[in-house]
C-alpha cells in the first residue's frame, strides 16, 4: 500500500512524499517514462527487488549500459554476489524475490551507485565488502556518514 505525492518540481524533476505502509514487498515491472525518471536509483530497486515476492522486471533502461559502468551487468552482478537471482536482458534486468541478500562481497566498477546500493544492502543482507567504497563521494561525499546516522537511529 503506498500513496506518492508530487507537491514540486525541482532541476525538472518531481518531488514530493512517499508513503508506504509496512507489508510483504511485491515484485513488479518497470519501464517506460518511469524507468527514464528512475535510472539512476535502478540499481538500488535491483537490491529492493531481492526481497519482494515474485519477479520484479525492469526494462526501457538500456541508457543504463553507458553510465560509469555497465550499470544493468553491475547490478545483476552485485545482487547476484550477494546470493539473489538476478539476469541481464537486452534493455533492462529481471530479479526473481528469494527473501533477501546475504553477505558478501561486491565489484563496484569504480561506479557511486553500484557502491551505495551495496552499502544499503548490507543494512539487511549483514557484512558486505565493498570493492572502491569511496566512490561514493562522487554524487554524496557524506554517504556512509549519514548511511550509519540512519542505521543507528
Amino acid at each position: 500500500d503506498i500513496e506518492v505525492t508530487t507537491t514540486e518540481m525541482q532541476f525538472g524533476e518531481p518531488t514530493g512524499t512517499i508513503r508506504a505502509r509496512h507489508g510483504q514487498l511485491k515484485g513488479c515491472r518497470i519501464s517506460g517514462d518511469l524507468t527514464a525518471r528512475a535510472l539512476d536509483e535502478l540499481p538500488l530497486l535491483g537490491v529492493v527487488a531481492a526481497y519482494a515476492d515474485g519477479e520484479t522486471r525492469i526494462s526501457n533502461a538500456g541508457e543504463l549500459r553507458a553510465k560509469e559502468s555497465d550499470r544493468i551487468a553491475s547490478t545483476v552482478a552485485m545482487v547476484t554476489s550477494l546470493g539473489g537471482q538476478a539476469r541481464e536482458t537486452a534493455s533492462g534486468f529481471t530479479v526473481i524475490g528469494t527473501g533477501g541478500l546475504e553477505p558478501g562481497r561486491v565489484e563496484t566498477d569504480h561506479d557511486h551507485r553500484i557502491a551505495m546500493s551495496a552499502a544499503v544492502a548490507a543494512t539487511a543482507a549483514g557484512p558486505v565488502e565493498i570493492a572502491d567504497a569511496g566512490v561514493a563521494a562522487v554524487s554524496w561525499p557524506s554517504f556512509y556518514e549519514e548511511l550509519e546516522a540512519l542505521w543507528l537511529s
